[in-house]
């Protein structure tokens, strides 16, 4: 076999490997040039790499923000095809014990080089509190050999003597033009068949980017299997049943029969949707909580004593405080009366 057709063997094998990834990985940004985010988080990491002057980093923020991918981009780019030689990644929700902060984080550090290394440490709030005064000490010993970069989700979890070591770097939404261009390129380039309204619809109802592309690559995935080359698109209800929420006339009947229903018949409807898995209460609960914020016709009083009654029941399912029937009962009761005032104000 000649070199060339070698070549292409490996070639092929690559692109084989590449398809089967997530999508997350597959379209993980390799450079800062790629990065999304239109913050001066970018240009100041760049300014940094250029001066080989990396500093301790904390980055802090919700999930799908761009934390992981922003590091592995500044460390592909310092290191280049050394990447593996000088980046140790961890995620503390796996490594929690102190042992990995006293032992391989020193062992990775110790091995001789002729540049600086990097420790990213992904989920860093899920230390213990002993591991992370154990890891402040490390940072301490081997500063002059090693660079660490934590990324959490709650600063707050994070002990100060980590904090104070490090340069913190806040993490939030995407700008929503930036994730639609990229979103662009993913469906030219794994040709997704899907219209702009129902990119907008996922939008509205996932900040987490990670998310979106999951939904993407799924909804698509099955399509593909069960229709083929031609399938029909991706709509907004294909959308709401892997999301768990109801669609947008499903929500009106819901608004509709709690606003004009007697409590009995409001629960029955709700008990019969749930029992039928169409959607998850705790999504109904947050769309229910989005709603009454947009109604102008009901004054601050209304507002704020249905979102407080709305907000313990959402605290109540999100931690089994109850029976989901209960939950119901105390769902439809919130609205009783509220479509006669509505009405009485004109809405």
């Amino acid at each position: 076999m000649s070199m060339s057709q070698g070549s292409l063997l490996v070639a092929k094998s690559d692109q084989q490997k590449n398809s089967n990834l997530p999508w997350i990985e597959k379209y993980r940004p390799n450079r800062l040039s790629e990065i999304i985010d239109e913050g001066n988080k970018v240009d100041i990491l760049r300014g940094l790499v250029e001066k080989d002057e990396l500093p301790h980093l904390l980055f802090y923020g919700p999930p799908g923000t761009g934390k992981t991918s922003l590091i592995l981009a500044c460390a592909r780019e310092y290191y280049g095809s050394n990447f593996r030689k000088y980046v140790l990644e961890l995620n503390a929700s796996d490594d929690r014990g102190i042992d990995t902060v006293r032992k391989q984080i020193p062992e990775f550090v110790k091995t001789s080089t002729n540049k600086i290394k990097m420790v990213i440490l992904d989920e860093a709030d899920a230390l213990t509190g002993d591991a992370q005064g154990a890891l402040r000490r490390v940072i301490e010993q081997f500063s002059k050999y090693c660079r660490f970069c934590l990324i959490c989700n709650n600063i707050y979890k994070i002990i100060g003597g980590l904090k104070s070591r490090c340069v913190v770097i806040r993490f939030g939404k995407l700008p929503t033009e930036n994730i639609k261009e990229k979103l662009a390129l993913i469906i030219s380039q794994e040709k997704v068949r899907i219209n702009d309204e129902t990119i907008e619809f996922i939008l509205q109802h996932c900040s987490d980017f990670r998310q979106v592309l999951n939904i993407l690559q799924l909804e698509h995935t099955l399509k593909y299997t069960l229709e083929g080359d031609n399938y029909s698109e991706i709509d907004e209800k294909d959308i709401c049943r892997y999301l768990g929420i109801p669609t947008q006339k499903q929500f009106n009947d819901i608004i509709s029969r709690l606003l004009n229903r007697r409590l009995k018949d409001n629960v029955t409807k709700l008990s019969e949707d749930h029992s039928a898995n169409m959607y998850s209460l705790v999504e109904l609960v947050r769309m229910l909580t989005v709603w009454t914020i947009e109604q102008k016709k009901l004054t601050i009083g209304q507002k704020k004593k249905i979102i407080e009654n709305l907000s313990d029941i959402d605290f109540r399912l999100k931690n089994s405080m109850g029976e989901s029937d209960i939950q119901i009962y105390a769902l439809a009761s919130i609205f009783l009366g509220l479509g006669q005032l509505m009405e009485k104000a004109g809405l």
